[in-house]
């Protein structure tokens, strides 16, 4: 059905998907597991929260529907990973199927920048990008701005793309801009890395993170 949102336009979906294949084709569910689908609109949400939408699924010749109310219009999140002052530290979806781990936090010592390291880790194949946007907080109110970043073997300061294999995954890394500060420990650490689909974004971020 229609997406409707928070100012009542109508947003009519464009592109199904069920199982890996097309919504139109049956897809077999095996008792006590899940089957993803995707349902794409026509128009980007222009607001935060659909105030209804519907799917209606066939199952077995029966037509079942599900109505969702007032739902948020975000990424994919949970609020932090704390971190305890204890790398590594793991930042993981709602429902686990993706992990980011944070390794290592320093870099003051060799180029005196700023620089963490990563691994994202997913139950299936995907493709990973980063984009330019991290920052950091410094514990003493220091802040710092993404320079470049990594993911793979490759490394640019805009958007690239990698493909992590399921449960094999990818690293990547974040150098930030010199400062004056060198703190010890981070408050908040934001990371801008995200599945490259039109799916909601991951929004990963990390607090009380130790700079060794």
């Amino acid at each position: 059905d229609n997406a409707v949102d928070a100012s009542a336009f109508q947003n009519p979906a464009t592109e199904l998907s069920l199982g890996g294949g097309s919504g139109a084709i049956p897809s077999t569910i095996v008792a006590g597991k899940t089957l993803s689908g995707v349902v794409s609109f026509t128009e980007p949400a222009t607001t935060t929260q659909l105030t209804s939408w519907s799917v209606s699924v066939l199952d077995n010749g029966m037509i079942r529907k599900a109505t969702f109310l007032n739902i948020p219009v975000g990424p994919i999140t949970t609020d932090y990973a704390d971190c305890n002052n204890r790398l590594p530290c793991v930042w993981a979806t709602p429902n686990n199927h993706i992990t980011i781990t944070l390794q290592a936090a320093g870099g003051y010592a060799g180029n005196g920048r700023l620089t963490t390291n990563f691994h994202v880790n997913g139950n299936r194949d995907l493709q990973v990008a980063i984009d330019s946007g991290a920052t950091a907080i410094g514990a003493d109110g220091t802040r710092f701005t993404g320079r470049t970043h990594s993911l793979g073997n490759n490394s640019d300061y805009q958007q690239i793309t990698e493909e992590a294999i399921a449960n094999i995954g990818v690293s990547g890394s974040v150098d930030f801009y010199r400062t004056d500060n060198k703190p010890s420990s981070l408050a908040n650490l934001a990371l801008v890395v995200f599945e490259d689909s039109p799916t909601p974004r991951w929004n990963p971020r990390f607090t009380n993170v130790p700079v060794q």
